[in-house]
């Protein structure tokens, strides 16, 4: 049989993904045999109308784009998974569809364009920042609403810092940023979906001159700064893997080894004279808007 023309090919498609139509009429429609059929449908799935979503899924896509609700809710809410969320997301990417549900503006340019800023906000992500389809977004407490202002206004971005109270019954704030390519871009530097247990830094990445500034965005979120009851400063570090927290203790120049214990990797520093000789180092270049406030204003009861 001669090959069929591409558009006769996609009509046949098409008729293939309404369930209505048995497959014996289309091989007779377009007099072709079965087995022709399903061989030029067969990365289609007739069972689930692939291709079209459904009023359910637009409607969970909507509510995960414009709204702080967790996923988890969001699939309890709409009787849908997670991986129809994340599949419809995907496809919207893979036709080009890169700005698909966002609503409101940001200059992409900030987080490519080399900066103290722009490290020190990679590194935030790494620690803190959660990649999902074409989005990231940064959920703090409350209490640190500040940093999320910082950061959207790194990014000249309007989008909404929404408010919630998470599953422990914390006030929590939430910044979802939806681009495609700063989700692309920053898969250089490790910043993927599911990153917790793979993210080491990527040292190649990152010029000497900001490296501080990446690692000071890790610190402030997934490192502690605290006085204990000694009165004495405490530094210590976390990292689901093993790789990254001895990087980090490298950068600073710590020689403890590092901890396994509540499956996570760990180190602390303690002590007024070494803990604040580190800080002093991790803070020296750092501006109002490459830290975190709260961490900082404990450093700076040492001085």
């Amino acid at each position: 049989m001669n090959a069929l023309d591409e558009n006769i090919i996609k009509e046949i498609r098409k008729d293939y993904l309404n369930k209505d139509i048995p497959i014996a009429e289309i091989a007779k429609k377009w007099n072709i045999s079965i087995s022709s059929i399903y061989r030029y449908t067969k990365d289609l799935n007739r069972n689930s109308n692939k291709g079209k979503i459904s009023e359910d899924t637009r409607k969970a896509v909507e509510d995960y784009y414009n709204t702080s609700t967790p996923v988890n809710e969001i699939t309890e809410k709409y009787n849908i998974s997670k991986k129809a969320i994340y599949d419809h997301i995907d496809n919207e990417r893979k036709r080009g569809h890169s700005n698909k549900g966002r609503k409101y503006s940001l200059n992409e340019k900030k987080l490519m364009i080399d900066s103290r800023e722009k490290y020190y906000w990679l590194g935030f992500l790494a620690a803190d920042g959660a990649v999902i389809g074409n989005s990231i977004s940064i959920e703090l407490k409350s209490t640190d609403k500040s940093h999320l202002e910082k950061f959207k206004k790194f990014l000249e971005s309007e989008a909404p810092i929404t408010s919630r109270i998470n599953n422990k019954q914390c006030a929590c704030n939430k910044i979802v940023i939806n681009s495609v390519n700063i989700v692309n871009y920053i898969k250089k530097y490790n910043i993927i979906q599911n990153k917790s247990l793979s993210f080491v830094i990527p040292k190649k990445e990152i010029p000497d001159y900001y490296l501080l500034d990446f690692v000071r965005g890790l610190i402030d979120g997934d490192g502690c700064i605290r006085i204990n009851n000694h009165q004495q400063i405490n530094l210590s570090f976390c990292s689901g893997n093993q790789n990254c927290c001895q990087q980090v203790a490298s950068i600073l120049g710590i020689t403890n080894k590092v901890s396994y214990s509540g499956n996570v990797w760990r180190f602390q520093v303690t002590g007024n004279i070494k803990a604040k000789k580190i800080l002093d180092n991790l803070y020296k270049n750092s501006s109002y808007n490459t830290r975190l406030d709260r961490k900082y204003n404990i450093y700076k009861t040492l001085n």
